[in-house]
């Protein structure tokens, strides 16, 4: 059914490849954290989107992450301030 939408697994992977690699080579060194992972799930959705704009649901999911990504990094800046 995926296929059928987003076209060959391997064309989808490897457009999500270049878009995580463009984001790991843009953020600071260091181990991954949650944020990050958000951001990159919005990014497979990028991914989606450009294949399929008018499929809601990843326009939608995006926007899931996002929230969640905000969230959990200003959570943990808040923490980290606090800490010092």
């Amino acid at each position: 059914d995926r296929e059928s939408q987003y076209g060959p697994p391997e064309d989808s992977f490897a457009t999500i490849a270049k878009f995580w690699q463009t984001y790991l080579d843009a953020r600071p060194p260091g181990p991954l954290q949650p944020q990050d992972t958000a951001a990159m799930m919005i990014l497979l959705k990028v991914a989606r989107i450009a294949v399929q704009p008018e499929k809601a649901d990843s326009w939608i999911d995006s926007a899931g992450y996002s929230a969640c990504g905000g969230a959990i990094a200003t959570s943990t800046q808040t923490q980290t301030q606090n800490t010092i």
